[in-house]
């Protein structure tokens, strides 16, 4: 859901098929589909001010859109394969993903695209990344561990 509760955003990935879609809430209709999508989708959310997504993808990058137009705005590269979960921070200023292949967590300034922190350690697949209400903290599992932010 869009942080006003307007919109959800919605991944199709069937074979060749791979699409980022917009749906009003209330008329169940499609508002748009994003621009051309090159890979598996795993995962999306909304920034806080519900003006831009983000996706992790199979291949591993982190995609950053905008609602508005549907366009890729920035590709965000330094993993490697399959970003089970993307989050926004609170402030909206920082994205986390989490990625499986190399059992990492990263952070990464949302305007720039610039890659901040990678968080190791992890023993396991790392499946979920979610930031703390006030932004302090990031927690990432399967095996949890709590994190400063952005320090």
């Amino acid at each position: 859901y869009s942080p006003d509760s307007k919109y959800i955003v919605s991944v199709c990935s069937q074979g060749e098929l791979k699409q980022l879609k917009l749906w009003d809430v209330n008329s169940g209709e499609e508002v748009m589909t994003f621009s051309k999508v090159d890979s598996e989708i795993l995962s999306v959310a909304f920034s806080p001010d519900g003006k831009q997504v983000v996706s992790g993808h199979y291949d591993g990058e982190v995609k950053l859109w905008d609602v508005a137009s549907g366009a890729e705005l920035q590709s965000l590269i330094g993993h490697g394969r399959i970003i089970h979960e993307v989050a926004f921070s609170p402030d909206g200023r920082f994205i986390a993903s989490a990625c499986q292949n190399d059992y990492s967590a990263k952070i990464w300034d949302a305007a720039t695209g610039k890659e901040l922190k990678t968080l190791r350690g992890h023993g396991d697949i790392l499946l979920s990344v979610a930031y703390s209400p006030d932004g302090r903290r990031l927690i990432t599992g399967s095996t949890v561990r709590l994190h400063e932010s952005h320090k």
